[in-house]
């Protein structure tokens, strides 16, 4: 992998992630491109604009995921192949 996009969530654990992993990725020879400061509100339910950003950015093959977390706080991860909008 030669790009990657990440898109976080604007709270603790997302932005704590995000720098964890591109750190890491960085390190190993990744570009990131998109997503190294940014981060997303964490009451979005519209993901089609993130995912338009992050497929503009060009990280390559690769897949869009989502975690988010339900009502009783347990994580849920939406997946959707390069290219899809995200289910919200």
């Amino acid at each position: 992998m030669k790009n990657l996009a990440i898109a976080v969530f604007n709270d603790e654990y997302g932005t704590h992630l995000r720098d964890v992993v591109v750190k890491t990725v960085e390190d190993a020879g990744v570009n990131v491109v998109y997503g190294e400061k940014d981060a997303f509100d964490p009451t979005e339910t519209n993901f089609s604009s993130i995912a338009t950003a992050v497929k503009a950015s060009k990280p390559g093959t690769a897949s869009i995921g989502i975690y988010k977390f339900d009502a009783n706080n347990k994580p849920v991860f939406d997946h959707a192949q390069q290219g899809s909008v995200p289910k919200s």
